[in-house]
């Protein structure tokens, strides 16, 4: 069997959920995983915790931080989600742990990064996403509650870039190095209408790109009736993206409309009345019957709008195996979301277990390291470790 991409790769992660979430990814990849939390009254559940293990130490203490050295010492990558200086001051800093391990790729995850005027402050996914110009407005100048954590989602997929960016680079130099990523950094990478800025003109938006003959206004955003969401007979919706004119065209000639061909970039009453004619077509036929229709011959972008009760039966969902059975370390099965990357190098199914509790492979790691029973109850009982027990059953 062809071994996993990142098998043989140890990762030892302080971080939160966020760093969690690109941890568990590359646990998916083959890593070796341990997370590193704190001693509780009861071990926090760790809902991204697929295929790792999980050590609760309490880092002020001698013994707990002693413990955590000789873990880095022998891990690939350290991550870490402390506030700028924290770590250094728990003596697990970068300095500190490259010192007597140069090879160790080592990654901060913060809020706003290791400089900067905002460095040191308290945040969370809603003040990243103020900071980094992604809430949108309303006309009346209110800004808009996001739909999502997406200063988290943008986080935990750059630090993966991040994490195999530094082994690669160890690979090929023969040296780790200092990764310093930040959720408000990332959260500016997501509004891909608005990545280019001009002196003079400020943000150019899609359409807008030099030589491009596309008008200067955004065309995601729902105000054109060729790129939006339609209602269908049996109450279900789909999506049609007609944006780029061979499809606007296309679809045009394809519901017998070829006179609103000239006019893709009409002003908006124009495009209003052309968005109650495919709202009143569509509303005439099962959404089965447009996906047919719209994405055989035709070759439409269109596709369905999925309610997330119904991605479950999916059947494009079922056969990709986007989702994945797996089971709770009690024996509780569950669905979960399988890696994104296909390969014959990775398992078809999750590593397990599916989820793990801060802590429930405290003795298990201890022992790894050579430690003796008597030395691992010494441990526990000073609270320098913490075991916890995974619950039976997890309801909601």
């Amino acid at each position: 069997m062809t071994p996993a991409d990142l098998h043989g790769v140890t990762i030892l992660d302080f971080s939160p959920t966020v760093g969690a979430l690109a941890t568990s990814a590359l646990a998916d990849l083959g890593a070796a995983v341990i997370h590193v939390g704190r001693p509780l009254r009861a071990g926090p559940l760790e809902p991204v915790g697929r295929g790792k293990r999980s050590i609760a130490l309490d880092l002020k203490s001698p013994a707990g931080r002693e413990v955590a050295l000789e873990l880095a010492r022998s891990a690939d990558v350290v991550v870490e989600g402390f506030r700028p200086g924290v770590a250094d001051r728990l003596g697990i800093g970068y300095a500190a742990l490259s010192a007597e391990h140069p090879e160790l790729v080592y990654c901060s995850l913060t809020g706003y990064g290791q400089s900067g005027p905002y460095a040191a402050w308290a945040g969370h996914d809603l003040n990243y996403q103020g900071v980094s110009g992604h809430v949108q407005f309303e006309a009346d100048g209110r800004p808009v509650m996001p739909s999502g954590p997406w200063a988290d989602r943008a986080a935990g997929f750059n630090l993966q870039i991040a994490i195999l960016a530094g082994l690669v680079g160890r690979h090929l130099h023969g040296v780790g190095q200092w990764i310093d990523v930040a959720m408000a950094d990332s959260t500016m990478t997501i509004p891909l209408d608005e990545q280019y800025s001009v002196p003079g003109v400020g943000r150019m938006p899609t359409g807008a790109m030099s030589g491009s003959s596309l008008p200067r206004t955004p065309m995601i955003d729902g105000q054109y009736c060729w790129y939006g969401m339609y209602e269908c007979a049996d109450g279900d919706w789909l999506s049609i993206a007609c944006l780029e004119p061979q499809f606007w065209r296309r679809l045009c000639r394809h519901l017998g409309r070829p006179e609103w061909e000239p006019d893709q970039f009409a002003p908006a009453a124009r495009q209003d009345e052309f968005r109650r004619h495919l709202a009143e077509l569509f509303r005439t036929r099962p959404r089965s019957h447009w996906l047919a229709e719209l994405t055989g011959e035709a070759d439409l972008p269109v596709a369905p709008v999925l309610r997330p009760d119904e991605v479950l039966g999916d059947p494009h969902v079922a056969q990709r195996g986007a989702l994945v059975p797996a089971t709770l370390p009690g024996g509780q099965p569950m669905l979960q979301v399988a890696s994104p990357l296909r390969s014959a190098a990775l398992p078809p199914e999750p590593s397990q277990p599916a989820m793990v509790v801060s802590g429930m492979h405290t003795r298990e790691i201890l022992a790894d390291l050579g430690r003796t029973s008597a030395e691992i109850d010494a441990l526990l009982d000073s609270g320098a470790a913490q075991q916890n027990a995974f619950p039976g059953t997890i309801t909601g």
